[in-house]
């Protein structure tokens, strides 16, 4: 995939991805991390990291400019995520119905 993206920082043993969005509005950290609820089965969360409640919003509607930038690092994450974990299924949802028509027709699925 040669769309860009952003630098990623992984902790392979908690399943955790990081890395930082940069537009209009400053930096703000996103955060996706696999949970396994099955045998070879993992849901992939994703959203802004919330400092103050420490955890993951995937309710938050950013706007920063940079939407394909994004959409291209998670998918990056997750070809990375299966090159580790090649028998991994990924599900992937959005919080709302127009998020999971965004994801399923992002800069990557052309």
């Amino acid at each position: 995939m040669k769309l860009p993206k952003y630098p990623v920082e992984a902790d392979n043993e908690k399943h955790l991805y990081e890395f930082f969005s940069e537009g209009p509005l400053g930096k703000i950290r996103k955060v996706i991390l696999y949970e396994k609820p099955g045998d070879d089965f993992y849901n992939l969360g994703f959203g802004d990291w919330n400092e103050e409640l420490q955890q993951t919003d995937d309710s938050r509607r950013t706007n920063n400019g940079d939407r394909d930038k994004v959409l291209a690092t998670v998918a990056f994450i997750a070809l990375d995520f299966t090159d580790q974990f090649p028998n991994a299924r990924i599900a992937v949802e959005g919080s709302t119905p127009a998020r999971t028509r965004l994801y399923q027709k992002g800069p990557f699925c052309h």
